[in-house]
């Protein structure tokens, strides 16, 4: 019976020792919602430009083609593409091929004075009177040929100015203007041509480039540009967010234009304080806290 109350007490005493090692009970830790973060920036009016973006191709103004009088093997040129040349120089050079027969190789004239260039040829390959050995054009002056979809066809006009790039010679840019609108459309690809003329004095652009083409259809003046993420669009109707003291409030927009990540929108005031930022789930008249500069 002893021996009980000995274990007894050892067992009460090691219980009270974990009660104090473990401690009481911590109070669960009360859980609160902070307000939705949001960055920001200030509305103000600017001036837009709507344009438009395509690839072109390079031409002559007037583009002759050097022809061989003769069928036979194509035996090599005698200029390298960007050469200039007078009419009537020799370009290249044919085997006239005859069976049993031989000739010298007959020569290939420029049919004008001009820039050589599609020197497409390999010794040995056939050449018939038809396909044309050499292009040789003047290059003062050339043409960009820019295939565009028939919607886009009546925002064009003539003289409209255009900016042509090349990623062959990058950072340079050359103006051009439109000089004929599509009158007629390609039923197959739903497609329209449009020339632009290009100076082109150093003749750095020839003719078989393929160029960037920017065209400014149309320039608005003092309206409000925003990026086009910040418009949540739904079946009500399309709006923005904007920080009116520590809330936000939904505002209702039209959307003038949008394109290229940018929107031009209506229905705000000059000074409004937009939300830029964690727009996504927020709700009219949510309190809000700003963080970071505004942008």
């Amino acid at each position: 019976m002893k021996k009980f109350f000995i274990w007894f007490g050892i067992i009460v005493l090691v219980l009270i020792g974990l009660r104090f090692a473990i401690g009481p009970k911590k109070a669960k830790k009360e859980i609160t919602l902070s307000n939705p973060v949001v960055k920001t920036s200030v509305l103000s009016k600017t001036d837009y430009s709507i344009t438009m973006d395509y690839f072109g191709n390079v031409k002559g103004i007037h583009d002759a083609y050097a022809l061989s009088q003769v069928p036979g093997r194509f035996v090599k040129y005698l200029v390298k593409e960007g050469d200039f040349v007078r009419k009537d120089q020799p370009i290249a050079e044919i085997d006239r091929d005859v069976v049993g027969m031989e000739f010298k190789p007959a020569v290939v004239k420029s049919p004008v004075s001009g820039t050589v260039g599609n020197l497409s040829f390999a010794k040995g390959d056939m050449v018939t009177p038809q396909k044309p050995v050499a292009t040789v054009a003047n290059l003062s002056r050339v043409r960009v040929i820019v295939s565009v979809p028939d919607k886009d066809i009546e925002h064009f006009k003539k003289g409209m100015e255009a900016i042509i790039t090349s990623d062959v010679i990058p950072g340079k840019k050359w103006i051009g203007y439109v000089n004929r609108v599509p009158s007629v459309v390609n039923p197959m690809t739903s497609t329209g041509l449009l020339e632009i003329v290009v100076k082109n004095p150093d003749k750095s652009l020839r003719s078989g480039f393929v160029v960037n083409v920017n065209i400014e259809i149309e320039k608005l003046h003092s309206v409000f540009v925003v990026n086009d993420e910040v418009v949540r669009k739904t079946s009500e109707g399309d709006f923005v967010f904007v920080k009116r003291g520590n809330k936000a409030k939904r505002i209702q927009i039209d959307i003038v234009y949008s394109g290229k990540g940018k929107a031009v929108i209506s229905g705000v005031t000059e000074g409004d304080t937009l939300i830029t930022n964690g727009m996504e789930i927020l709700r009219d008249g949510e309190e809000v806290t700003e963080v970071g500069g505004r942008s």
